[in-house]
């Protein structure tokens, strides 16, 4: 929410155990100018992840 994203992880997707994935929220009729706004949120949010 700090780069103005609201993001649900999810697990499971791929058999129930396995696999993950994101939904981005709100839901959204975007114009390519708003994909790419979009993008470059989820791509700073993500850079600013820790993994260990």
């Amino acid at each position: 929410m700090k780069n103005g994203l609201i993001v649900y992880p999810g697990g499971g997707t791929a058999d129930g155990i396995d696999g993950a994935h994101v939904l981005l929220a709100p839901p959204f009729t975007y114009s390519a100018s708003h994909v790419d706004e979009l993008l470059n949120k989820l791509g700073r949010t993500l850079n600013g992840v820790s993994y260990e």
